[in-house]
């Protein structure tokens, strides 16, 4: 080899050949394989993702329709209803009634433990993970999209979806029916006056 690095002879050349190459292949292994582990890591994480997002399933819909249709007409133009699980410490199920327009319409939220949690398995006492998003059209018509929760099985998901459901619309039902008096605004001298007369 010169001073500068180069090959002198034809069996030089021939080594620092063999070096380049075994170098470069070596260098484009390592590349393909930080590129392979890449596309595996975020395919990975997508599909986890896309466990969360609720899914459209005809079975369900089929029993949500039941449940709909036996407190229908509903008192008011509702075209959603949305029932999450929220809280991690005392978790509650919430369903939210919406109009054509978004507009809150009622909710109402039960205590996860009261309501019904997963009974068996590595999971049990926990509450079940519910995101139902229920869209009903003007001719009663409905479509749903849920988010599986894979701790608990099926049937025991559509029962307890199914009751908050049922229990939101009665609830609804009978406030419409028997709605609450308007609170007047009145000021802290006759809330005072109020207490005083109540307990002297």
């Amino acid at each position: 080899m010169t001073n500068e690095n180069e090959p002198r002879t034809i069996d030089e050349a021939d080594a620092y050949d063999r070096r380049t190459r075994r170098q470069l292949w070596i260098g484009l292994a390592a590349a393909a394989t930080v590129v392979l582990v890449l596309i595996l890591i975020v395919m990975e994480s997508r599909y986890r993702a896309a466990l969360d997002d609720p899914r459209p399933s005809a079975a369900l819909d089929e029993t949500m329709a039941v449940v709909v249709a036996d407190l229908a007409p509903l008192p008011q133009d509702a075209r959603e209803i949305v029932l999450t699980t929220r809280g991690e410490q005392r978790p509650r199920y919430e369903v939210v009634i919406r109009d054509g327009d978004g507009e809150h319409l009622y909710d109402m939220t039960r205590s996860a433990s009261s309501a019904g949690v997963i009974e068996h398995g590595r999971r049990a006492g926990e509450a079940i993970r519910f995101r139902v998003e229920l869209s009903l059209s003007e001719d009663g018509e409905l479509e749903g999209a849920y988010r599986p929760d894979r701790g608990v099985s099926v049937e025991r998901y559509q029962d307890v979806a199914a009751a908050l459901v049922r229990e939101s619309l009665i609830a609804w039902h009978t406030h419409q029916s028997y709605p609450a008096p308007d609170a007047e605004e009145r000021s802290s001298d006759d809330i005072r006056d109020g207490w005083r007369r109540v307990m002297d």
